[in-house]
């Protein structure tokens, strides 16, 4: 039987030290993912959907990591940093991504006629396989870790202080609500799927430095951003259905268009509840409170 795929968890920064707790915790959370990559590979985890995902979800809490820190680092350091994180998770993108459309497909299907249901799936295929790599995803993933380990090894910490902790999590902060302001009362399309990755990157730096905070903002941030990442997803799939032109399809995928529309306009009015909660006091302060919080160790 194939054991269970666990999250990683992160090993949170202590404020005694600086650049080379950076590096620890980096490491750690790497070595975590080697372990789920080498049995995912090997066979011993069996569930390969869940171990992309956990891994593609890890080096987003890496790509956090180094936007916490990056305000210490060169900007060839952080460049390395970012490239070779990225590296891994696109060794992944495309069967994490057909995956996730071939889901949202079955879980919102109105009872397709079987023509149109096989040209969606045909469609999903083809905008999702040419990410693969070489049909070994994890072979390919383990081999960029490699690389992004000897970027964390080799990269200078020793000019990385701890104010450079809070300079990196108020840009963060600040970047996440101008992107809100521009999603909401813009209407803007482009700025609402960046927001989804800036409230990301926030949970995880705010985890990073106090991964038990319970204030009710932090407590936000994951539903925001999962019901961003289902709006993303939802426009995604809208991309897929009009890229099908078959007249003798076309009612039927208007319909199925329509319940789409309606999901993401439910899911639209949510995270515009939690955002109003989320950004009641400005960002930079909420990052001051946190920053004070981790200096104190609470």
């Amino acid at each position: 039987m194939s054991a269970e795929v666990d999250k990683s968890q992160q090993r949170p920064l202590s404020a005694d030290r600086t650049g080379e707790d950076v590096r620890t915790s980096a490491m750690d959370l790497s070595s975590q993912v080697r372990w789920r990559l080498e049995q995912g590979h090997s066979g011993q985890l069996s569930d390969h959907d869940e171990v992309i995902h956990q891994t593609r979800v890890d080096m987003k809490r890496l790509r956090a990591l180094w936007y916490l820190v990056q305000p210490g680092l060169s900007k060839h350091g952080r460049a390395q940093l970012h490239q070779s994180t990225q590296s891994v998770a696109s060794a992944l993108s495309g069967q994490r991504d057909q995956a996730v459309m071939l889901a949202l497909l079955a879980e919102i299907d109105p009872g397709l006629p079987e023509g149109a249901l096989m040209a969606l799936e045909a469609e999903i295929h083809l905008r999702t396989v040419a990410a693969e790599v070489d049909g070994c995803p994890l072979e390919a993933a383990l081999q960029s870790l490699e690389l992004l380990d000897l970027t964390i090894r080799s990269v200078d910490w020793a000019a990385f202080r701890r104010r450079h902790l809070e300079q990196g999590l108020i840009w963060t902060g600040c970047k996440s609500q101008e992107l809100c302001r521009r999603a909401i009362m813009e209407a803007d399309v482009k700025a609402l799927h960046r927001w989804r990755k800036w409230v990301k990157v926030w949970l995880y730096q705010v985890q990073w430095l106090l991964p038990d905070a319970s204030t009710k903002w932090v407590g936000l941030l994951k539903p925001l951003g999962s019901n961003l990442g289902n709006i993303h997803d939802f426009d995604v799939f809208l991309e897929l259905l009009r890229c099908i032109i078959d007249p003798e399809l076309k009612a039927a995928l208007e319909e199925l268009e329509q319940v789409v529309q309606l999901k993401r306009r439910r899911e639209l009015a949510l995270v515009q509840e939690m955002a109003e909660v989320i950004y009641a006091k400005p960002a930079e302060r909420r990052c001051h409170k946190v920053f004070d919080r981790w200096l104190k160790g609470r």
